[in-house]
């Protein structure tokens, strides 16, 4: 599903969740072409932190657009998250946009977080976004569509669902004035209980659950879930 940018709230929760402002290390699973790190960077950046910031991603295509941003902050490496291994521990780790929902099963989700745990220092913090699950079932309970207004002019996304348990097959049609796009999507939805046993499994202990990344308190109408894990000591 298409995110849109993120709002000054949004930044400004996530960077409430660094604990220390003494060159703190955030790795971001899934960056994507950058619509968290690359603000995120730069709010660290206005607040004179000294930041390492690594962002990750399977595809090259999104790496060398991220790079096109010219976020100097910014270091791209190309992995697998469900794999990747680069030695080093973090402060702050993100998965969010709903990343975790696009790996193909429980065990490719599961090898995901397992790769998180493994780089955050004990104390660390993992930030997860998905997909919330009883607002998807609410989509079919209303015909299996919904039309989500994005900020701006004619802007806004045509969804089309369909859900069996966990998986998620929905159509797509993007919106901006005169620019239409179908993007087709299946996903492996996460259910709350069990996304905290596995998170459980790799020694991560759930903080609290949000409303997206704004901060507000998790509902059933959230139409996704913003999970905070520390990582046992």
């Amino acid at each position: 599903m298409i995110f849109p940018a993120l709002g000054p709230d949004e930044i400004e929760w996530l960077s409430r969740q660094l604990r220390s402002r003494e060159s703190p290390s955030v790795i971001e699973f899934g960056v994507g072409t950058g619509r968290v790190l690359v603000p995120f960077a730069e709010r660290l950046a206005d607040e004179g932190v000294e930041a390492s910031l690594i962002g990750v991603d399977a595809s090259r295509e999104m790496l060398d657009r991220l790079a096109e941003r010219g976020s100097p902050a910014i270091t791209p490496r190309l992995g697998n998250m469900c794999h990747y291994r680069d030695g080093s521990q973090y402060d702050l780790a993100l998965c969010v946009c709903g990343s975790l929902a696009i790996l193909p099963d429980p065990q490719a989700q599961q090898d995901a977080l397992r790769t998180f745990s493994e780089h955050l220092r004990p104390g660390g913090l993992l930030v997860t976004e998905t997909h919330g699950l009883p607002w998807v079932r609410g989509l079919g309970e209303n015909g299996g569509s919904v039309f989500l207004r994005y900020p701006g002019v004619r802007r806004g996304m045509v969804v089309f669902s369909e859900l069996e348990g966990e998986r998620w097959d929905c159509k797509q049609i993007w919106i901006d004035d005169e620019d239409i796009r179908v993007l087709p999507e299946r996903a492996l939805l996460i259910a709350e209980d069990r996304l905290l046993d596995m998170a459980e499994a790799v020694g991560l202990r759930r903080v609290g659950s949000f409303d997206g990344l704004g901060g507000k308190p998790y509902r059933e109408s959230s139409m996704t879930m913003a999970t905070v894990f520390e990582k046992s000591a």
